[in-house]
């Protein structure tokens, strides 16, 4: 859990008053993308973790589209990715609603 548990209380927080937003985290690794957004599922926030296996898995396994469903999830979501997927990932979530997406950056 470590430094992860720092990241929590501001969206706890913004949970509990029924704010809405995006908290994006760089992690160095997979393993850490992984960690994290599991640290934050455990505490009651909407997470997902954005690396290059996560994102074949969702688009070749499951048929998902990780980028929507993020964009288009309601409340608070933290984005766990790692430093070679966050172009990649940030422009594809762009290309679904730019006005959504902009309006919940602080």
């Amino acid at each position: 859990m470590g430094k992860t548990v720092v990241l929590l209380p501001p969206l706890l927080y913004a949970q509990s008053i029924g704010q809405k937003g995006i908290a994006l985290v760089v992690a160095p690794s997979k393993f850490l993308t992984e960690q994290q957004a599991a640290t934050f599922c455990r505490a009651g926030v909407y997470a997902q973790e954005i690396n290059e296996d996560s994102l074949r898995t969702a688009h070749t396994v499951d048929s998902r589209n990780l980028s929507k469903e993020i964009v288009e999830h309601h409340g608070v979501r933290s984005i766990v990715v790692t430093p070679w997927m966050l172009l990649a990932f940030a422009l594809s979530v762009m290309s679904i609603n730019p006005q959504s997406v902009n309006s919940q950056i602080r």
